[in-house]
């Protein structure tokens, strides 16, 4: 069997072209309500597309990472450096 990971990002279009169909009906049935509580609300709302659940989450993961090019420069990183690490 093979099995394929996308990020959430490929949700929208996949949905439009109904190449991934709504998991509603089957996830939201009386006996998984308890076993999803514990979710936090904003991970459904990543893998939810026009108030429609397509996937269940899996984990949290920081997608991005914020710097200052100022204090790396003080800690003496090169311009030249910074934009190979963080482009």
């Amino acid at each position: 069997m093979m099995r394929h990971i996308l990020d959430q990002d490929i949700i929208p279009e996949y949905a439009e072209k109904n190449i991934i169909l709504p998991l509603d009906a089957y996830l939201w049935a009386e006996r998984q309500r308890e076993e999803f509580a514990d979710f936090l609300p904003g991970l459904w709302d990543a893998v939810t597309w026009k108030e429609k659940l397509y996937c269940i989450p899996i984990e949290e993961v920081v997608n991005c990472i914020y710097y200052r090019k100022d204090v790396l420069r003080k800690l003496g990183i090169s311009n030249g450096e910074i934009e190979r690490i963080f482009s």
